[in-house]
């Protein structure tokens, strides 16, 4: 799996993610590599006042903790955040049920710069991309999903473990095509009872997975980051497909 993100004044960084690992050192050393070229490029977006909204470092650093954890969760390779942590001496603030696989990144990609991000800021943005995770909301398509549901009490819906209007049958869908599994929290019942009965699954722990969908943003040519009108347009309608120019 290849991951792009952008970086001010300079081309793309790319990192490619093995659909297997050879050794557990091969994941510590890809996610050290990883964690400390995002980790600077943030820092360098922080002294960079002068960048586009969608540029910022705050936006530009969700684009890319969103991707790079669910490359990871699709390699079945997340664990390595909180070895990283532990590798930098770093520790999880709190009851482990209290934070998400995000607030746990986060804290790995800055664990070998202290106290870079702040622990305010870990769960502000680790509780908007968890929301986006519950619900299946593909990298390319995170500035949209942010831009249509909005951000007033986005934490508190986080938490709270809502769902939006209009994303039943979206989740669904998913849920119905899991093969890879992992915790995305609960859903409610009106979710599960519309799930194509010969794909029902026992949810009744909560566990979840990945979405393996074939989408290849740079296929289309959209990078990760979700820029394009059309990313925005494609959620605003969240059951249907991109249009096609």
């Amino acid at each position: 799996m290849s991951m792009k993100f952008s970086r001010l004044g300079r081309s793309s960084g790319s990192i490619e993610l093995p659909e297997t690992w050879a050794t557990p050192l091969e994941v510590s050393r890809l996610l050290d590599h990883t964690a400390k070229m995002v980790c600077d490029e943030w820092l360098a977006r922080c002294r960079t006042m002068a960048v586009a909204p969608d540029d910022a470092p705050n936006a530009w650093l969700e684009r890319t903790c969103y991707a790079l954890v669910m490359g990871y969760i699709k390699s079945e390779a997340e664990d390595a955040f909180e070895a990283r942590i532990e590798q930098y001496q770093r520790k999880l603030r709190g009851p482990r049920s209290s934070g998400t696989i995000f607030q746990t990144a986060l804290m790995a990609i800055t664990a070998h710069q202290g106290d870079a991000i702040s622990a305010g800021l870990r769960e502000r943005v680790g509780k908007r991309l968890w929301h986006a995770y519950r619900h299946y909301v593909p990298p390319v398509f995170l500035n949209g999903f942010f831009k249509q549901i909005g951000s007033k009490d986005l934490p508190r819906r986080a938490t709270d473990e809502e769902i939006e209007p209009g994303f039943d049958e979206w989740i669904a869908e998913q849920l119905a095509q899991e093969t890879n599994f992992d915790s995305r929290g609960t859903y409610p019942g009106r979710i599960l009872a519309i799930i194509p009965p010969s794909k029902e699954r026992d949810f009744d722990d909560g566990y979840d997975g990945v979405d393996d969908g074939d989408d290849d943003p740079d296929e289309s040519g959209d990078d990760h980051e979700g820029n394009k009108d059309d990313d925005d347009e494609w959620f605003t309608r969240p059951l249907s497909e991109p249009d096609e120019e």
